[in-house]
């Protein structure tokens, strides 16, 4: 909050929905999990380079801290942390984003092209590992059964199925237990509150559009991975608290927060 306020300074109070108040991330990290550790790494390691007064070994000492914390916890999340902060400094740095995007888009293409296969059998051999482990023990929300053979073209193949999965489900219509029920209508409501700042949309300049960026492809990417490897609804509810609030961070970087700041003072002023 500390740190993200600067750029919510037409209307701070937004900050404590993401942050705050999204029922699932205070629901699976409040108890003995990883989740606590994820948060508390990656607060670290944006306070880090976000927050200027602090001095170069403040700065070393907390990026040092948060990154030793996400790699002891998630792996993938610490390279992906790693990835976005030196992204974000080479285009705050110089501002010829037109001119470094296709770069760090071609750098990213080439290094799929080399590890693709490595990446996909590893992904894939995860998923069904899920998979088996889900039907031995006879889980009451797994929705596929299938074994994948780890190749490339099948990892393509299931990439929008993945996305749906990750993001939208469980459905209020779907089946299952009470627990799973409760979880589909609070992300039907989580997407409702991801699709009404988005009428007050305005596309969000300098450094504040790279940060939206990579709030957003931080959030995507966890859901790709969420959905690919897990096949088991009540495992996916869990592991995609990570990626909630900064989906809902990057629709807000993007919208005229004066505005938004109007619409929420006249539906209180309804009630």
């Amino acid at each position: 909050f500390k740190v993200l306020r600067v750029y919510f300074s037409a209307f701070q109070q937004i900050l404590y929905v993401p942050l705050y108040l999204l029922p699932s991330v205070l629901f699976w990290s409040s108890g003995l999990l990883k989740e606590e550790l994820l948060f508390t790494g990656i607060s670290l390691y944006l306070y880090s380079y976000l927050n200027p007064q602090l001095t170069r070994w403040q700065s070393l000492l907390l990026t040092v801290a948060g990154i030793l914390i996400l790699a002891y916890t998630k792996l993938q999340v610490a390279a992906l942390a790693i990835l976005f902060v030196v992204a974000f400094l080479s285009f705050k740095k110089n501002e010829a984003l037109r001119l470094r995007l296709p770069v760090l888009l071609v750098v990213l293409a080439t290094a799929f092209i080399l590890y693709g296969n490595s990446i996909c059998r590893v992904l894939l051999e995860k998923r069904n590992e899920f998979t088996e482990l889900a039907i031995n023990e006879n889980a009451g929300s797994y929705f596929d059964s299938k074994i994948i053979e780890p190749t490339l073209s099948n990892l393509v193949v299931l990439l929008p199925e993945a996305l749906v999965n990750a993001i939208l489900r469980p459905f209020v219509w779907d089946g299952g237990k009470v627990f799973q029920k409760v979880f589909a209508v609070e992300n039907f409501f989580f997407l409702l509150l991801i699709i009404f700042p988005l009428r007050y949309f305005k596309l969000p300049q300098g450094e504040k559009l790279l940060l939206c960026l990579c709030f957003l492809f931080f959030a995507l990417f966890n859901y790709l991975v969420i959905g690919i490897t897990i096949p088991v609804m009540g495992a996916i509810v869990h592991y995609r608290v990570i990626a909630e609030p900064f989906l809902l961070l990057a629709v807000l970087l993007s919208v005229d927060l004066e505005r938004l700041n109007g619409a929420v003072k006249k539906i209180n002023s309804t009630f």
